[in-house]
């Protein structure tokens, strides 16, 4: 996903609208596009914790998600559990954002049935990544939680291979095993040796969970960055709304739209020194965020400016428009490096715990 929308025309004045890392568009590519590949299969009725693999795995999707899955990412979720031979595996729910409820539901109506039809899931959860315009150069992660091998062949390597090969994008993958045994295992660092990821045996609920929040897991300066772009992208929006105002002669709303947007502005916590990090990415990242918020800081006296210069007809109305678009024109500049560098450093993390 790029966060960058370009120059708008709005009311006959340049805008901007969610050009601010974490800001979504229709338009837009989501930056992580995660699929939970679940399996349903009676393999799952086994005895785990304190009840079975599928109470343990259902409540852990459910709380782990709820706690670190954000509103922008891409999530959907995949059964599988059937009949060999036949489809073996659903798509229940499909890609969106602010999917994390839909996801719960889902889960507290499914029901197991049928073989471990695993070989179905992966290569059902591959399928749903064909919308390359999406795919490309994004996050595209599958986790997938087993509580056993495929239970319809053991040579599923090479089948799976095929399917990969056929791809012009690639993948994370995460397999959780659920209690496997030592044959069971192996099975899984095959599939691995084919799509690359990770194996992650668990056999406790505590390692389970642990493994489903690793997979999930974000970098925490990214998060701390998300936290004030939030703010900014509300701003920036308001902004835009205030310059709509304007080309409307509504010159008393974009006032009191401003009078909002000070006291919005003032919960920014924008950092005088850079945090150190030890990673130039992320404290590029930081710096980048802080010079935007500056600039919001200048938007924001240059909206009040054209307000008043405009109710009074004044001569320097066209010096501040000319000022504002020139502040957009960094503000753009700004986001285009920050899409780059949080995409290279979500890739980076991949790449690293994948080794």
């Amino acid at each position: 996903m790029r966060f960058r929308d370009r120059l708008l025309i709005v009311g006959g004045l340049l805008s901007i609208k969610g050009i601010i890392p974490f800001s979504f568009l229709r338009t837009k590519k989501i930056l992580e596009n995660t699929e939970i590949v679940l399996d349903s299969s009676i393999s799952m009725k086994e005895p785990f914790a304190d009840g079975t693999k599928w109470d343990a795995a259902v409540h852990v999707v459910k709380e782990t998600l709820s706690q670190q899955v954000e509103g922008r990412d891409n999530l959907a979720l995949r059964l599988f559990g059937g009949v060999c031979g036949e489809e073996g595996s659903k798509l229940v729910v499909n890609f969106s954002q602010n999917n994390v409820d839909n996801v719960r539901d889902a889960l507290s109506r499914a029901r197991m049935d049928g073989e471990p039809t695993l070989v179905a899931g992966i290569i059902g959860a591959i399928a749903d990544f064909d919308d390359i315009d999406r795919s490309e150069g994004v996050v595209k992660r599958i986790i997938v939680i087993t509580g056993s091998d495929d239970g319809c062949s053991k040579s599923v390597a090479d089948y799976i291979s095929d399917r990969v090969k056929d791809k012009s994008i690639s993948f994370t993958f995460r397999f959780i095993a659920i209690g496997l045994r030592p044959d069971q295992l192996e099975q899984l660092y095959q599939i691995v040796k084919v799509t690359g990821g990770r194996v992650i045996p668990v056999d406790t609920i505590q390692q389970l969970n642990k493994a489903l929040s690793e997979s999930l897991e974000s970098n925490p300066d990214l998060n701390n960055i998300g936290v004030e772009v939030a703010i900014m992208n509300s701003v920036i929006d308001d902004l835009n709304i205030v310059r709509g105002k304007i080309a409307g002669r509504e010159y008393s709303e974009a006032e009191n739209l401003i009078k909002n947007i000070r006291s919005k502005f003032e919960q920014l916590k924008t950092s005088e020194e850079i945090p150190v990090t030890n990673n130039d990415k992320i404290e590029k990242l930081y710096s980048l965020t802080n010079q935007n918020q500056e600039i919001q800081g200048h938007l924001l006296i240059l909206s009040s400016n054209i307000v008043e210069a405009a109710k009074a007809g004044s001569i320097d109305l066209l010096n501040y428009y000319e000022k504002y678009d020139q502040l957009l024109s960094t503000y753009n500049k700004n986001t285009d490096e920050m899409n780059q560098i949080l995409l290279n450093v979500k890739v980076d993390a991949n790449v690293a715990s994948d080794h």
